[in-house]
């Protein structure tokens, strides 16, 4: 069984920013951390580069959660805050998927997120899979690299999810498709960097991938967790 995680990339005008700062980090991520059945962890981080704004990561105890009839009714129902917050949202991505390598642990200060479609051959997926298990057991190896992981996104329980933002006025990007993320977590953005390109400048992981879609680099801003 596969745990879950649910991820968001959000943007909000410049004068908005320190509001939604303040509802992720006093509101919304210990709601979800903390009060929502089967979740376990969650995150926020601000963007280093010119990639989304903001990044937020929601672990779950299994992937199922994420389709679950109560996550489904907190979705339905959300907070006040967060009904006044979602429709004023520029941009809002969220994909839900299975963690299906996972040797993440701990809070570290930086992540580089590694967003990307891969070919839809199964043997393509299967020779991804075989690749970045190699690779990602000897960069957890590596001085000041917190862990890492895959995420295979689920486009129906994306959307299905997505949908119910729509509901209170939220404008979610529904064309989200079932892409990968990588995210290589540390202490140190250069040597984030570094580790990440001893994964993607392999020719026969450049073969297995169908489309990169972005890379940025993130810090830590809040985190919480049962």
């Amino acid at each position: 069984m596969y745990k879950g995680m649910l991820v968001s990339f959000t943007e909000i005008n410049k004068e908005n920013e320190d509001e939604l700062k303040s509802w992720f980090v006093n509101e919304h991520i210990d709601e979800r951390a903390i009060n929502t059945e089967g979740f376990f962890r969650s995150r926020l981080y601000e963007c280093l580069d010119n990639g989304p704004k903001f990044f937020a990561t929601y672990e779950t105890t299994s992937f199922d959660i994420l389709s679950s009839n109560n996550y489904m009714s907190k979705v339905s129902n959300q907070t006040k805050w967060s009904k006044e917050i979602i429709p004023k949202l520029t941009m809002l991505d969220r994909l839900t998927g299975k963690v299906t390598i996972d040797k993440m642990r701990g809070y570290g200060g930086n992540i580089i997120v590694f967003r990307f479609l891969p070919l839809e051959m199964r043997e393509n997926r299967d020779n991804l899979r075989k690749i970045f298990r190699t690779e990602f057991d000897q960069i957890i190896k590596l001085k000041f690299i917190n862990g890492l992981c895959l995420i295979e996104n689920d486009s129906k329980v994306s959307t299905s999810t997505g949908k119910k933002a729509e509901n209170i006025g939220g404008n979610p990007n529904l064309n989200i498709k079932d892409e990968w993320l990588v995210i290589i977590e540390g202490q140190d953005d250069l040597k984030l960097k570094n580790s990440f390109d001893r994964i993607f400048n392999k020719k026969i992981i450049e073969d297995n991938l169908g489309k990169k879609i972005s890379t940025n680099s993130y810090r830590l801003i809040y985190g919480n967790n049962r």
